[in-house]
């Protein structure tokens, strides 16, 4: 089956970025299939094809090390068309003060490799998908897209998910398999 680990965002979040697509989609009608609100998430560690006997493992094993992580801030939201000469993805990117977050991916990666799986060694990116490009579209638009900014431009991560994805002819099915709290930071 396959799987993936995903920041979730904040309901509000959610609602803003689905507004922001409302708003890209009247930029570019056609050539994109923009994501519905429903799957959006930052994507923490794409797995790929997991054995589903092998699900309970990686479970455990994440939720050991995810246990000491700490919910963290993302903020500076901006909209980018990767790659930028003939986009293939339009995506919301976040940045983030929290370095360990950035160390997740390569211990999720190390779970998977004990297991048997290679994982790729990609560094976090952390973006929201907003649509992906079906077809040419007019770089002149994309420009004036990219101007857009999220009104909501801060927010706390306190929750990351393990998905299966199942691939439909209308899109991907996302479900949720484990979740795993991030402890809450001491705001005093």
């Amino acid at each position: 089956m396959r799987a993936f680990f995903a920041f979730e965002l904040p309901e509000e979040v959610i609602d803003e970025l689905d507004r922001l697509t409302d708003e890209l989609r009247n930029i570019i009608p056609r050539g994109i299939k923009w994501v519905r609100p429903e799957q959006m998430h930052i994507t923490l560690k794409f797995l790929g094809d997991i054995a589903p006997q092998d699900i309970r493992e990686l479970d455990i094993a994440a939720a050991e090390i995810l246990a000491d992580q700490s919910e963290f801030e993302i903020y500076e939201p901006r909209i980018q068309a990767i790659p930028s000469r003939n986009p293939r993805v339009i995506w919301v990117h976040y940045q983030t003060d929290e370095k360990r977050v950035l160390s997740l991916p390569g211990k999720i990666r190390s779970i998977a490799g004990g297991m048997g799986y290679d994982l790729d060694n990609k560094p976090l990116k952390l973006h929201a998908t907003l649509g992906r490009v079906k077809s040419s579209v007019d770089m002149e638009q994309v420009a004036r897209m990219l101007s857009y900014k999220p009104k909501i431009t801060k927010a706390n991560i306190n929750q990351i998910t393990l998905y299966k994805s199942v691939l439909q002819p209308e899109g991907p099915v996302y479900t949720a398999i484990s979740s795993y709290d991030l402890q809450r930071r001491n705001h005093g």
